[in-house]
């Protein structure tokens, strides 16, 4: 939605300097709804720990997403 936001206020800017003949997101309303995002339980982040990858550089993703400070 984000995307489509920033791309609305170029179209608009084109059409505000004419080198659009219209407007093409008249009629079209962007809402944002809020979504209740549940957390990994502590089985699916053992899960994860545990899963061994074929390649080298998806344990790298999944070790690096793992590093505590």
């Amino acid at each position: 939605m984000k995307y489509l936001g920033d791309f609305k206020k170029i179209v608009l800017l084109c059409v505000k300097r004419k080198w659009l003949p219209n407007d093409p997101f008249m009629g079209y309303k962007m809402t944002r709804r809020d979504v209740q995002k549940d957390f990994l339980t502590d089985e699916e982040l053992n899960n994860i720990a545990s899963k061994r990858f074929l390649t080298e550089r998806l344990s790298l993703v999944r070790d690096a997403g793992m590093t505590s400070e």
